[in-house]
């Protein structure tokens, strides 16, 4: 009977000194692994001289209808039925007071929803840094004494004669702000705090759609009062004019002009680049069938985005992109419906001089875009950043959260998680 038990117990013992041999090699593995880094500027690029190229279509077949919104008010119409007018002929005279105020009251609409997504924001990063307990009685007790303790190692955070208020908050968890006090979180439950983070961040989802929703709405406002004068966008003739005796339907056009000579350029202008361009502004086309070049005077800009993005490649898939169209100085070389290249042209000067990184090193979870970099104590860390333009179809904008100084890793790997140990490099990854 004794030798079967000794078979026993040296097979346990093996067994154990198997799995121990073990966890401290994963132990020892996972202590010593470390992420490569290196200097954001490795990376990113500058949008200097950069030129928007898109697609669009040549065409002879060109109608203008002129829509009057319930906020406008008409002053004065300038042509009649079976007038002949050129690309920038006044067509109707417009008072703009009352849209001017709308457009006011829509800025501060904005406004508040900023301030709700600050106010969101900040409880994010709150929930993020906050101390989570478990509450344990001890063995031995000497009155009603509990303690409470924090899950990072060798903090004791209360006590019955506890009076701390917490640590200072100094470094923003989410790239939006620094937000410093006691964090109201701390003492919450981990399920607690992972139910609040997961109501928060739909919240700030939610949120960022109205913003955007707002702002489009603005911008609409925006242009329909930065003249009074409504102009003619194509050369031809006046189909149409309502009578303003016993008022006019205004789901209807006012006025409809219908072309008659030249060839216009219909394209598209993503939102990001509504600020750099305007009427009046020129446009380089390209033929795809004859590779013949002219250019083209933008004569509007549409109000409303378009459904269909196919006509923009190499912009951000989460934005718009706006119709407009161009009258051609000389379309010799060009003919009805030719499919043309696109080029608006930029010194720079009105782009953002932010940092340009390849999308491929931005991450997204929840709404949220973020980067993997090396934090204070040299460890990875997920930094949380706000996005911006495409540059070159490769590229994105970082408004916020990320500065060419700070060291980056390719966001992809099995050993890419936060607080892993990093060490700098003056190689960038591969991918």
């Amino acid at each position: 009977m004794k030798k079967p038990l000794k078979i026993i117990i040296s097979a346990v013992a093996a067994v154990a000194l198997l799995t121990t041999g073990i966890g401290g090699y994963a132990i020892y593995k996972k202590a010593n692994t470390k992420v490569e880094v290196f200097p954001v500027s490795y990376i990113s690029t500058s949008p200097w001289g950069y030129d928007e190229s898109s697609y669009g279509i040549v065409t002879t077949d060109m109608t203008q209808d002129v829509y009057i919104s319930e906020n406008q008010v008409i002053q004065e119409v300038f042509v009649q039925e079976g007038d002949m007018v050129d690309v920038g002929t006044p067509l109707v005279q417009l008072d703009n007071t009352l849209a001017n105020l709308d457009l006011e009251m829509q800025d501060l609409a904005i406004d508040n929803i900023d301030l709700q997504i600050d106010s969101v924001e900040r409880d994010i990063y709150f929930l993020k840094n906050a101390s989570p307990v478990r509450k344990e009685p001890l063995e031995e007790t000497t009155g009603e004494m509990e303690v409470s303790i924090r899950e990072i190692p060798h903090v004791l955070v209360s006590s019955p004669n506890a009076g701390g208020t917490g640590p200072d908050i100094q470094n923003p968890g989410n790239g939006s702000g620094i937000y410093e006090g006691e964090n109201p979180y701390d003492g919450i439950l981990p399920t607690e705090r992972e139910a609040k983070l997961k109501e928060k961040k739909n919240e700030l989802t939610k949120l960022n759609i109205d913003r955007k929703e707002a702002v489009l709405t603005y911008e609409k406002m925006r242009r329909e009062v930065s003249s009074g004068t409504i102009l003619s966008t194509v050369k031809g003739q006046v189909k149409s004019v309502a009578g303003l005796e016993s008022g006019f339907d205004r789901t209807s056009p006012f006025i409809t002009v219908t072309s008659q000579e030249g060839f216009y350029l219909r394209g598209t202008i993503n939102e990001l680049k509504l600020e750099q361009v305007s009427v009046g502004q020129t446009v380089s086309v390209t033929s795809m069938e004859t590779g013949m070049s002219a250019e083209a005077e933008i004569t509007s800009i549409s109000k409303f985005p378009v459904s269909d993005n196919a006509n923009a490649y190499g912009t951000n898939p989460n934005t718009s992109n706006y119709p407009f169209t161009a009258y051609l100085t000389n379309a010799e070389g060009f003919k009805n419906n030719q499919s043309v290249n696109i080029t608006i042209q930029s010194d720079g000067e009105s782009l953002d001089s932010g940092v340009y990184i390849p999308i491929a090193y931005i991450r997204e979870d929840g709404g949220e875009s973020y980067v993997y970099i090396a934090g204070e104590n040299g460890r990875l860390k997920k930094q949380i950043v706000k996005t911006g333009a495409m540059l070159y179809g490769y590229y994105q904008e970082i408004k916020s959260g990320l500065t060419s100084e700070d060291l980056i890793t390719f966001p992809y790997g099995k050993n890419v998680k936060e607080g892993v140990k990093t060490i700098e490099t003056d190689t960038p990854s591969v991918y």
